[in-house]
């Protein structure tokens, strides 16, 4: 099992989204990419795989390890391909990073999986109930840091029943994955948002949001420097305010539409001097997934 990955330095406003790369809605722009809400989507002017492409583009040289799509359409047959450049021209043989073409959405192996009537078996993929009631993020980890000053994120979804790709926001980060892994009896699950109305006459009407996933836990023995180097510096620098990416296991891709996502810390208590050089860290967040 993978350790957690954070995108605990966000890079998304140090880039800036070049209108050369890809063709976006006017009235959906591409620089709704770098904001929220995430209802504010930037939207393709087609499917091509030449209008759904995406350039950022950096003044100066930036650490980045991690992307995150959020609220994204694409359908389950989409694809991605992430490639960071050392120069701000997108240039061939350039090249610091290439992801190659990636599914959009989580594959699930014929390993964990035998069922052959579920929806999405024979692709690989998940289900559309599967991936109902949750904003759909795809959040990829390069594996490493790299230094870029330019990235172009290639999206394949040419065949999609809306004619187009929506994106409601694109973030990216510098990562890090920790050294020692949650304790045992951390939880995780989904805060149901559906605000629910019930009238005089006893009928009960029901708006639906889409669900928010949570976890909380701990690491009873996180190394010293990266307890308060890392994540007491994230909690006082993002607050509850500020977004992060958080990945729980990035090798398992199949759960990865449970476990990744775009988090919000909430107040999580205390750190605490568990041994010598050694801490007990308390880990609480949900998603992000203002409408």
């Amino acid at each position: 099992m993978g350790n957690i990955v954070l995108g605990h330095r966000s890079k998304t406003k140090q880039f800036t989204f070049v209108p050369y790369i890809g063709k976006w809605n006017a009235a959906y722009p591409q620089t709704n990419l770098g904001l929220l809400p995430l209802s504010k989507v930037a939207r393709s002017v087609s499917a091509s795989t030449l209008d759904t492409r995406i350039g950022a583009v950096a003044t100066e040289e930036q650490v980045i390890g991690q992307i995150g799509l959020l609220a994204h359409s694409t359908s389950l047959s989409g694809l991605l391909r992430v490639i960071a450049y050392s120069d701000t021209e997108f240039t061939d043989g350039l090249e610091v990073f290439d992801s190659g073409w990636q599914c959009m959405n989580p594959v699930i192996s014929a390993a964990v999986d035998d069922n052959w009537f579920r929806p999405g078996f024979f692709l690989g993929t998940y289900g559309p109930a599967e991936l109902a009631g949750q904003v759909n993020s795809r959040i990829y980890w390069f594996g490493r840091n790299v230094a870029c000053k330019s990235l172009l994120v290639l999206i394949s979804d040419p065949d999609n029943p809306a004619g187009y790709v929506d994106i409601g926001m694109l973030e990216i980060a510098e990562a890090v994955q920790l050294t020692r892994n949650v304790s045992y009896g951390s939880q995780y699950g989904l805060k149901i948002t559906d605000i629910t109305t019930e009238a005089r006459g006893g009928g009960v009407y029901v708006n639906e949001y889409p669900n928010k996933r949570v976890f909380k836990g701990a690491i009873q023995f996180a190394a010293r420097a990266e307890a308060k180097q890392v994540l007491y510096e994230m909690v006082r620098q993002l607050k509850s305010k500020t977004g992060f990416l958080f990945q729980f296991n990035p090798d398992d891709d199949a759960n990865s539409a449970r476990d990744a996502f775009y988090a919000r810390w909430v107040e999580p208590g205390l750190f605490s001097y568990a041994a010598h050089n050694y801490d007990s860290v308390p880990l609480s967040f949900e998603e992000v997934n203002e409408q």
